[in-house]
């Protein structure tokens, strides 16, 4: 076990605030203002629950100074540290810097929208969902085919009259198709517009130019809508309060799952503890083994005073 006490201090300020500041602390522990929204920001979009933050290590006089307090005052000095750290993460501004930090990270963006799954189902097969979708598909489909050169679609062509001269539901498209077959070589530009329409109609798309563009404005519309639903249910996943619950409840869990009475021995000048399962505790059990009960405890209680607050 390593005993990066800083690292711990710094870690239960954000665990149980979800940042780090104390009146006159920063400075004694090595950090300035500036370094406590990068430290914050690492945690709280981490997805690993069982890490703590603040990746430092203690300075030689401040490990010194920890060392010689007894386990109320370093109890103490945490709840001042959550108090504080509580009270930082709680400002509008805050709030703002999370946000733009969220919208970086997962395209998460709050358009003040109600996402009700289950009832946007039954909107869509209300509107003939199935119709519509294969309506759009068959346009889509059209439409990036447009992008590829007469001389390339007649291969693709002939295969479609070959396939439409053997499918009874294909008759009428079949015989459109071989209407057009001379247009290709008098005209290329307007036998592959045709040939397109009919490839979308095949499909159960769009079979005229004017449903055709309606579909392609139907499509762009859904794709768009579609974008700001997935922004705004990433919100919902990871908007500040719900963050805040799910780390200071995987903290207050945490903290009282470690057997701070566990027995440790020591090896070539390293510690370990005695019971093997111990060892493969995760870093951040660890680290607060190494604490002590009494400051680790007190974050616990603070964060689960927070958490009904919430």
């Amino acid at each position: 076990m390593t005993s990066p006490i800083r690292k711990i201090l710094v870690g239960l300020a954000i665990v149980t605030g979800m940042a780090i500041a104390w009146q006159g602390g920063l400075a004694a522990v090595g950090l300035k203002d500036g370094d406590v929204p990068e430290i914050a920001k690492s945690y709280l979009l981490s997805g690993d629950s069982g890490a703590l933050p603040g990746l430092y290590s203690l300075s030689g006089p401040m490990r010194t100074l920890w060392k010689s307090k007894g386990p109320a005052e370093r109890a103490q000095e945490i709840r001042d540290l959550a108090a504080y750290a509580k009270k930082y993460v709680s400002t509008p501004a805050f709030e703002k810097m999370y946000n733009e930090w969220i919208k970086t990270q997962y395209h998460a963006v709050d358009h003040g929208m109600k996402i009700d799954a289950q009832a946007d189902v039954q909107k869509a097969i209300a509107n003939g969902g199935a119709e519509q979708i294969q309506n759009q598909m068959g346009a889509m489909i059209a439409q990036s085919m447009g992008q590829i050169p007469p001389q390339t679609l007649k291969i693709l062509f002939d295969q479609d009259l070959a396939n439409w001269k053997d499918d009874t539901d294909k008759a009428k498209i079949y015989a459109q198709a071989k209407q057009i077959v001379p247009l290709f070589q008098s005209n290329p530009e307007a036998w592959k517009k045709q040939y397109l329409l009919l490839k979308s109609a095949s499909m159960g798309g769009p079979s005229t130019d004017a449903a055709m563009a309606a579909a392609n404005a139907s499509t762009a519309k859904m794709q768009a809508d579609a974008t700001v639903r997935n922004e705004q249910q990433a919100y919902d996943q990871h908007k500040l309060k719900v963050e805040l619950k799910r780390k200071l409840q995987d903290f207050a869990t945490l903290a009282r799952s470690v057997d701070y009475a566990a027995q440790v021995q020591t090896r070539d000048r390293f510690q370990y503890f005695v019971k093997p399962e111990y060892e493969r505790k995760s870093s951040a059990w660890k680290m607060l083994f190494r604490l002590g009960k009494e400051p680790s405890l007190a974050a616990a209680t603070a964060a689960e005073q927070w958490l009904r607050e919430l």
